[in-house]
């Protein structure tokens, strides 16, 4: 006996929701809910693209801080040897060996500069200018150590501000996981199925179902009843 249109599509609207696990699946089903839930999908996929943007930045300015801190060791030993260099007591030959740990100090800030890339963009390359004067640094004839501490504190400057840069791309990316998660909360809430209330109401309906099984198959079974009783007083 087949079971009323009615109820046969609620049911089928329960057994969708109980397999999809969502309660709305489609207009029908909650057209305010739907469009409240689309929103707030896109609000994650806005936070969730955000996060992405925010990690690539966050990776960039950690290869910037590696460099500003590979340079600054690079200075820094450069200034011992200047400071050595200074020294009134040594002669040419041992301030032309300090001059050519120098050379290779100042090669190895070009290296640092130069391998200091994210996506094939240099993160170092402003500091061109910041190090131009201790390029022609020579401790072999007049030098001037000032030049050095300049250069470090422009690198210091620079390391710094990437510091900062790094510590504001930290919160950025806690509100946009914080928002992120609260909006998925918040769409699990309004459109996920609830098991156990779905659950009682496809018991409701499927003992309301059984019920107009059994009333439709009583009205059969009088209705034959009577068509013979109207056959029998006929002969």
């Amino acid at each position: 006996m087949a079971v009323s249109g009615v109820s046969a599509g609620i049911s089928n609207n329960v057994y969708t929701q109980l397999s999809s696990g969502s309660r709305i699946n489609t207009a029908a089903d909650d057209a305010a809910g739907l469009s409240i839930a689309e929103k707030t999908k896109s609000q994650i996929n806005t936070s969730d693209a955000q996060s992405e943007n925010i990690t690539a930045q966050q990776s960039a300015a950690k290869i910037q801080d590696g460099g500003y801190a590979g340079v600054t060791d690079n200075l820094q030993r450069m200034r011992e040897l200047a400071l050595k260099a200074s020294n009134g007591m040594l002669g040419d030959d041992e301030r032309s060996a300090i001059q050519q740990e120098i050379d290779g100090l100042k090669s190895g800030i070009d290296e640092i500069v130069k391998n200091s890339t994210y996506n094939e963009k240099g993160q170092l390359d402003g500091l061109t200018s910041q190090l131009s004067a201790i390029q022609s640094f020579d401790v072999t004839g007049d030098f001037n150590i000032e030049d050095l501490d300049k250069a470090l504190d422009s690198v210091s400057a620079s390391r710094s501000e990437t510091g900062a840069q790094m510590n504001a791309y930290e919160h950025a990316q806690s509100y946009n996981r914080l928002a992120s998660y609260n909006s998925t909360a918040s769409l699990s809430r309004l459109s996920d199925t609830e098991y156990g209330e779905t659950a009682t109401r496809l018991k409701q309906q499927e003992t309301m179902n059984t019920y107009q099984i059994m009333a439709q198959k009583r009205q059969q079974e009088e209705e034959q009843k009577k068509h013979a009783q109207l056959l029998t007083t006929a002969m």
